[in-house]
């Protein structure tokens, strides 16, 4: 039977999209005789080669897809308002991030801090303003400077993919800055 039909009849969405990632898996060598069996399962067995996450992470991390612009009017909601707006940067009511009209694909945290950094242009923000906005928010008790570099890191890169250019600079340990006009 080909694989096609048995994805049709046997697999859901999420079980494909399963598969696909243990198929590229198989290509890049760390597992092997992959191959769906019964329902939702699939078999395969693992290889000697070491399954290092964050080298894959890494390696992956600059093949960013870019969103597109939003076609499709029931996507638009309507008298949607601005609340922050910074150059080609803004912040709407319904909690989107947009790039000129594309929404960006941030997590709850790093819309905090892209918002904070649209709130404070060509200001300094250190890792204590950036804890106690954003962090003490959730209500954690303790977060190293390693995970706060991480957070600004991964909002850098976000919007450097849009941007085109780096528009969070870094200001040796002693914080970051956002100036989108920067050149």
């Amino acid at each position: 039977m080909p694989i096609n039909d048995i994805f049709t009849k046997s697999f859901t969405l999420l079980a494909k999209e399963q598969y696909l990632i243990f198929k590229k898996l198989q290509e890049d060598g760390f597992i092997k005789g992959l191959c769906p069996v019964e329902g939702n399962d699939i078999w395969f067995e693992m290889t000697s080669k070491p399954l290092d996450p964050f080298n894959l992470i890494a390696k992956n991390a600059g093949k960013t897809k870019v969103s597109k612009p939003i076609k499709d009017t029931l996507l638009l909601t309507k008298n949607l308002k601005p609340d922050l707006d910074t150059g080609d940067l803004t912040s709407y009511s319904d909690g989107t991030i947009r790039y000129k009209d594309t929404i960006l694909p941030l997590r709850g945290q790093l819309k905090d801090l892209c918002r904070m950094f649209m709130r404070n242009p060509k200001r300094l923000l250190t890792r204590d303003d950036i804890k106690e906005n954003i962090i003490n928010a959730d209500k954690r008790k303790t977060v190293s400077k390693t995970t706060i570099s991480k957070y600004v890191s991964e909002l850098r890169n976000s919007l450097k993919v849009h941007f085109k250019k780096d528009v969070i600079y870094s200001q040796k340990d002693e914080g970051w800055y956002f100036d989108p006009n920067k050149k």
